[in-house]
């Protein structure tokens, strides 16, 4: 876990999580049903998905923009063309964006819950 907002009595929060897995998890995760393959069209939609999510971070906690700016620069998100994604949307705003890393065996999740 990068970071996980506090918890919040409405419900809502933000998190962004990087998570390493060995050979047989990975296998397992990759092989799920709900990817999406990562190719030069989506990489440019994703890279404004996550350039959004770590602005509206950084403008939810402006008294620590200097903390978020340093964990987003220490964890980047490591795109690559033959990688897999998976994003959701809800009707009130929430999302869900998540990169799967073949080559890193690597996967990374941004939740915006509203």
């Amino acid at each position: 876990m990068i970071f996980e907002s506090p918890p919040s009595f409405h419900g809502d929060g933000e998190s962004y999580y990087v998570l390493d897995y060995d050979e047989k998890q990975f296998k397992e995760i990759k092989d799920a049903a709900f990817w999406h393959p990562l190719n030069v069209d989506f990489i440019d939609l994703l890279q404004e998905r996550i350039s959004s999510f770590k602005d509206s971070v950084i403008a939810i906690y402006p008294n620590e923009k200097e903390k978020y700016e340093k964990l987003f620069q220490a964890n980047p998100i490591e795109l690559e063309e033959r990688g897999l994604y998976y994003y959701k949307k809800k009707d009130d705003g929430s999302y869900c964006i998540v990169i799967l890393n073949v080559e890193l065996q690597r996967v990374y999740m941004m939740e915006w819950t509203q």
